[in-house]
């Protein structure tokens, strides 16, 4: 599954460079620097996705978020749902994965 068109599926716009470097990177931690509204989020969460559903075996069953208030937790959380509701629409997914807030 081509990550290019996984992606546009997600969000509506193609990943930009450093967004595919961290899908294909095989770090266990990586630190990502990018300017406000510029997709970190995106970045994070549709790489996992993709590997969620190309690398079921191997790609952990969780991806969980450390954030710092009740507002950021809102916006990842409804952004995360918004994206995998935009991938079972389009086929990509099976069955959507819950999102929870803590």
């Amino acid at each position: 599954m081509d990550y290019n068109e996984f992606f546009f599926k997600a969000t509506g716009m193609s990943p930009f460079h450093f967004q595919k470097r961290l899908r294909d990177s095989e770090a266990r931690t990586t630190v990502l620097k990018a300017p406000t509204g510029l997709g970190k989020t995106d970045s994070v969460l549709v790489a996992w996705l993709h590997r969620r559903v190309s690398e079921p075996a191997t790609t952990p069953r969780r991806l969980i978020w450390c954030l710092p208030g009740r507002a950021l937790t809102e916006q990842v959380a409804s952004v995360a749902e918004e994206r995998i509701h935009r991938l079972v629409e389009a086929g990509f997914m099976q069955q959507p994965i819950k999102v929870y807030r803590l």
